[in-house]
């Protein structure tokens, strides 16, 4: 687990590295797991949110094989131009043709001072068995 989560480190550095090149367009290829690392980064997802991507029974949550997973600044429907990336479309190819999951916006979570102590604790809790 510690290789997965120094993954997404490398992840975070990269993608801060391409935004001070303030380019226009990038394209990344690469393997499953850092894909995965990427939709961490992007969707900002806990441990659980990324579990139940992973073990997801919903194919479509999931990442396949030779997929492509296209982010965007733009939003598909005004074309208005976002700060960040807010929108999310998945491409696939089946059997007999590409299948293209349509574009979703990437939720960005607000938590109150008070749901943040309250992860806090249970945090504490559940590492509390462990010795520094």
């Amino acid at each position: 687990m510690r290789v997965f989560f120094d993954l997404i480190l490398r992840v975070r550095d990269f993608i801060a590295s391409v935004a001070r090149l303030s380019l226009e367009n990038v394209l990344v290829v690469c393997h499953g797991e850092v894909m995965k690392a990427f939709r961490i980064v992007f969707h900002k997802l806990t441990p659980t949110e990324y579990a139940e991507m992973e073990f997801s029974k919903d194919s479509r949550e999931r990442i396949h094989n030779c997929q492509v997973d296209h982010y965007s600044r733009r939003d598909p429907i005004s074309s208005k131009l976002c700060e960040r990336l807010e929108w999310f479309q998945v491409y696939r190819s089946s059997d007999k043709e590409i299948v293209t999951i349509p574009w979703k916006n990437i939720p960005r979570r607000r938590e109150s001072n008070q749901q943040l102590l309250e992860m806090a604790k249970k945090l504490a809790n559940d590492f509390s068995d462990l010795k520094y």
